[in-house]
């Protein structure tokens, strides 16, 4: 579903106040932390409470039930975190189990649907990031 469809199709958008923090930085620190989310669930964060939910998710399941079983492949997977990205152009699922992301990619690629690609990929920090690709102009910083 492209963007603009999925905004017109999206009833009431609670989209971020601009008053409000980067959410970026509130993931990363869910993540980061373990936090536990109000609905006992025992991820990093619960949708359910609405602290850093997507709220296309029902919208774009309706559309790609497809997208809905791939969510539930990584949470019952042992993803810490799964979740659509964005207005749905990916579902991703964040593992601290190397062993467990693999066999959930492994699933993901052996199941059935149409125009799936699946990425196995790790995170990095900002110092790493920063080594490999460096701004014009500013030097790497030092290892």
């Amino acid at each position: 579903m492209n963007t603009a469809e999925a905004y017109r199709r999206l009833r009431r958008p609670r989209l971020t106040p601009l008053s409000a923090g980067p959410t970026i930085e509130l993931f990363c620190s869910a993540v980061n932390e373990g936090e536990r989310g109000k609905g006992g669930s025992g991820r990093p964060f619960d949708q359910d409470s609405n602290s850093l939910g997507n709220d296309f998710e029902p919208l774009v399941f309706r559309g790609f039930p497809e997208l809905a079983q791939a969510k539930k492949i990584l949470e019952e997977s042992g993803a810490e975190v799964a979740s659509l990205s964005g207005s749905g152009s990916a579902v991703f699922g964040l593992f601290r189990d190397q062993a467990k992301a693999r066999r959930a990619a492994q699933q993901l690629r052996d199941g059935e649907g149409r125009d799936k690609q699946v990425f196995l990929t790790r995170t990095i920090s900002r110092r790493e990031f920063q080594a490999q690709f460096p701004r014009p102009g500013n030097r790497a910083p030092a290892q």
